[in-house]
């Protein structure tokens, strides 16, 4: 990251937001100036020479990176300041675009809406005070720092040229830059790269479509669940069919019985018939 003025912050146990931050300011030179202090709420971005839309990195304008890096030029160009964090998603029905959040040089914080392809500004706003948080400010903090030399755009382009992926998000974490990334097989990495150095301090891969492998074994094993599904139900009606007739035979046997048990009712009936007559007979 080029820089015409390095502040060095050198408050041990500063907080953004809140306290003083003491540093000392040099010229390009490497001559030491008088030692100048600065609110932390107010981080000087243009002091510490963070890139800010004008310079080879990101710069607005430029047609040339992937989508992810003409987003953050067309983010600072839009707003001049560093780079926090930036994000590929859907919002609101609007389709797919860049969500970036720029401190700005009016030491406000702001979140940058991009086009999918990185060259317009759809919307723009500058965050209410309440909305920027601690790992933000430490972000900002990081980013402006006199060790920091790897912002946003380059970041980027260090992990897509390292994976032959493209970015889906990035952001600051002590003291380094986390990417999540995906390639045109579906293979997901995350990234983290040092914000002095630009080394790739980790590095995790997972398949998330495995060339659409996963999908495919997803289908297969659904496939195979609804195959057994229906064959479980096939069971069942069969099941239910077969209790259904040996219930139709019970009820035929059932039927049956009755009409044998009225027969010997009325088979009961003649013989006591038949008695009676005997019995008139021989009381005649």
């Amino acid at each position: 990251m080029k820089r015409n003025v390095i502040f060095a912050i050198v408050a041990a146990g500063a907080v953004i937001g809140g306290g003083t931050l003491a540093g000392a300011a040099m010229s390009s030179d490497g001559e030491r100036t008088e030692p100048t202090s600065a609110a932390l709420d107010d981080i000087a971005v243009a002091e510490a020479g963070a890139d800010t839309g004008s310079g080879d990195d990101g710069a607005a304008g430029d047609d040339s990176g992937s989508a992810a890096e003409q987003a953050v030029g067309t983010a600072i160009g839009a707003v001049p300041g560093v780079v926090t964090d930036i994000e590929l998603d859907a919002d609101d029905g609007q389709g797919r675009g860049w969500e970036v959040e720029v401190y700005g040089e009016d030491e406000q914080w702001h979140r940058v809406r991009i086009s999918e392809d990185g060259a317009e500004v759809l919307n723009s706003r500058a965050l209410a005070g309440d909305d920027d948080d601690d790992d933000d400010r430490v972000a900002a903090r990081s980013l402006l720092s006199e060790s920091a030399e790897i912002d946003a755009a380059e970041a980027v382009r260090l992990a897509e040229e390292h994976t032959s992926a493209l970015l889906r998000e990035a952001t600051v974490d002590d003291g380094h830059w986390e990417l999540e990334l995906r390639g045109e097989d579906g293979t997901e990495y995350e990234l983290r790269i040092n914000l002095a150095s630009g080394e790739i301090t980790d590095e995790e891969r997972g398949d998330d479509d495995n060339g659409g492998g996963d999908d495919r074994d997803d289908r297969n094993e659904d496939d195979a669940d609804d195959r057994d599904d229906d064959r479980d139900d096939r069971d069942d009606r069969n099941e239910d069919d077969a209790d259904d007739r040996d219930d139709d035979q019970d009820d035929d046997r059932d039927d049956r019985d009755d009409r044998n048990d009225d027969a010997d009712d009325r088979n009961d009936a003649a013989d006591d018939g038949d008695d009676q007559g005997d019995d008139d007979a021989d009381d005649r």
